[in-house]
């Protein structure tokens, strides 16, 4: 039996996004998840860079990213995907968007936190060239957990520099 597969697409997030990506936020992160306030202001940031990943026409994961232009850094604040849609590659095309879009931005130096012991995302972001660098020892809340601090230095293009 052969399945159609849809295309993953990447579109910037809106208000009208909330309501679904605020559940999905829910079911990754428990109590520790962003309320939908801090999630509109995000979106209404202009130093943020907030995406949706659709699989057919259901949003199946959301990526946030905050942008310091003035430094050249930025930090990825969140990656969510579906539990029940994870291996589909939607984590992998929303990293892709952030360095591209990071890239775009004129950003050299990107980094992260992601808990010690959760290994796929770990094992996404070096595949994606990001390194650990450091621990932050119980970063984490229900349950306390250390995180690692991963940063990757991004290629200058020199023709926009």
């Amino acid at each position: 039996m052969v399945k159609k597969m849809h295309e993953i697409i990447i579109q910037p997030m809106q208000e009208s996004h909330l309501p679904q990506v605020l559940k999905i936020e829910q079911e990754c992160f428990g109590v520790d998840a962003w309320t939908t306030g801090m999630l509109q202001g995000f979106i209404k940031d202009p130093d943020s860079y907030c995406i949706i990943c659709l699989l057919g026409n259901e949003i199946i994961g959301f990526a946030m990213m905050w942008i310091l232009e003035k430094v050249q850094e930025a930090e990825i604040g969140n990656i969510a995907v579906k539990p029940v849609c994870r291996g589909f590659g939607a984590g992998d095309a929303m990293v892709t968007a952030i360095l591209e879009a990071s890239r775009e931005k004129g950003i050299i130096d990107i980094f992260l936190e992601v808990r010690k012991n959760n290994m796929p995302a770990q094992k996404l972001y070096k595949k994606h060239g990001f390194i650990a660098v450091g621990i932050r020892k119980d970063y984490y809340q229900n349950p306390i957990e250390d995180a690692v601090l991963m940063t990757k230095v991004l290629e200058v293009n020199r023709e926009k520099a």
